[in-house]
């Protein structure tokens, strides 16, 4: 597992549908369906025509950050990995695989939902770089330890300035 965790990788979800194009030698692809049948049954009523649901996995040194593009096309991003600022030997080259990981597959689009699950740096350290970059429409986390690092306030303090909705699970 932690082999495939080294690059980034794309995960299509779809069971209607072909498989839209591989985005290039920067992600891995493939392509899951039910185990039942080899091609996707029309007639079934949870199908719905359009593009699958995508999910690429960044490998955020000792996190790791997921993009999940929704059908619709909205975009989640659950963590935004490591702080460039923290003072370990991968850190910074950690945050800047995240970042031209995001760049490469959301290109110019927004984030819908910036989802935190804890307040650990290699978490949200990299929040403040992808609120600027990419404008999440809502920002969500924990709620606890907001005043405990300056990471963590950072990172709030970004979210807020950015008009984001603050939401809190």
């Amino acid at each position: 597992l932690l082999v495939l965790l080294a690059i980034p990788t794309t995960v299509l979800l779809s069971a209607c549908g072909p498989a839209p194009a591989a985005r290039g030698a920067e992600s891995q692809t493939a392509e899951l369906q039910p185990a039942a049948a080899s091609r996707p049954t029309p007639a079934a009523p949870s199908c719905q025509p359009g593009p699958p649901m995508t999910v690429h996995f960044y490998d955020a040194g000792q996190a790791l950050s997921v993009l999940v593009t929704l059908p619709d096309g909205r975009h989640i991003l659950v963590d935004a990995g490591e702080s460039p600022r923290r003072p370990c030997a991968g850190c910074k080259a950690w945050h800047q695989r995240v970042l031209d990981g995001l760049h490469a597959d959301l290109g110019t689009s927004k984030l819908d939902l910036l989802w935190i699950t804890h307040q650990h740096s290699d978490h949200l350290g990299g929040a403040p770089a992808v609120i600027e970059a990419f404008q999440p429409r809502i920002y969500t986390d924990n709620g606890l330890d907001l005043t405990k690092t300056e990471v963590v306030k950072d990172t709030r303090a970004a979210a807020i300035s950015s008009g984001a909705e603050i939401r809190v699970v």
